[in-house]
């Protein structure tokens, strides 16, 4: 029996996205906070705690993520500069308390997990391989180091979960200990045939590489 879950944030808002299926890689160049007068460069501090994939970044915009607050009380934001490795660049936009994300991979028309990494304190490792199998032969897991491993950070640990259901992308967001379940987080949209599918397709877990 599975614990109640507390710490589920959804994100249903979706990713800017380009037509290559598995994603183009992008390199995270530059990032500054703060309001349109007063900014810092904080790309170091974001490097450092964000989850940061070539193709997939996440981070929470605020200032006590980032650990210092370069216009106080005023309202302050994230600008993110990316290079696309087709040589496009891009800034990125976030406000306070806004969730910070950004991925190049594509959706797909039937229900796709699309990856799942798992850690805290800007290391995580790729768990999609897991997730996939313990929604196929358990119906879900709860989220602890003896069920996805152990990421080089032990502190502040989260699962996340980005998928496709249609044209949009999702994020799923769930702390340590809280468990992840196909009734209780994907509801109608959950298809195990199509999560069987891409377990098929995958044979081994492998560590993020940080940029």
């Amino acid at each position: 029996m599975y614990r109640q879950l507390f710490l589920i944030a959804f994100v249903f808002v979706p990713f800017y996205f380009v037509s290559e299926s598995r994603g183009q890689d992008f390199r995270v160049v530059k990032v500054t906070y703060g309001d349109d007068n007063n900014r810092e460069d904080v790309t170091d501090i974001f490097r450092e705690k964000a989850l940061l994939h070539k193709v997939f970044f996440y981070f929470d915009v605020g200032y006590r993520e980032i650990g210092r607050d370069p216009a106080p009380g005023k309202n302050k934001h994230v600008l993110i500069d990316i290079s696309l490795k087709n040589k496009e660049t891009k800034t990125l936009r976030f406000h306070d308390g806004q969730p910070a994300y950004y991925t190049t991979l594509s959706p797909e028309e039937d229900f796709t997990i699309l990856a799942a990494f798992w850690g805290g304190d800007g290391k995580f490792i790729d768990v999609r391989e897991r997730v996939l199998r313990a929604l196929v032969l358990q119906d879900g897991l709860d989220a602890t180091g003896g069920n996805l491993g152990d990421p080089p950070s032990s502190r502040h640990r989260k699962l996340f979960v980005v998928y496709s259901r249609g044209k949009y992308i999702h994020v799923l967001r769930t702390g340590e200990g809280d468990c992840f379940t196909a009734e209780k987080i994907l509801h109608d949209d959950f298809d195990i045939e199509a999560v069987e599918r891409q377990l098929r397709k995958i044979t081994r877990t492998t560590v993020v590489q940080r940029k």
